[in-house]
């Protein structure tokens, strides 16, 4: 993999704090997601190498980090909190 920053919040301590400065080579805006009239839950964000998983109000949602595009979605009937 190239010298690129992965993960939500980066790092062990969730800081957004990168020991090496030069690991952080792209800080722009790759792509970005909607979560209809749900919220994301409470230490709802989960991230692999490969892709992102989302805990929603309303289901779950796993989104490809290198795209962006949806993998897979489950809407549960009622909300979850």
């Amino acid at each position: 993999m190239p010298n690129t920053w992965r993960g939500f919040r980066g790092g062990p301590h969730r800081t957004a704090n990168s020991q090496n400065a030069n690991a952080v080579t792209n800080t722009e805006l790759e792509w970005s997601i909607g979560v209809r009239d749900a919220e994301i839950l409470p230490h709802g964000l989960r991230a692999t190498d490969a892709c992102l998983f989302i805990g929603r109000t309303d289901g779950l949602s796993v989104i490809d980090v290198e795209t962006g595009n949806q993998i897979w979605n489950y809407t549960n009937g009622s909300p979850i909190y």
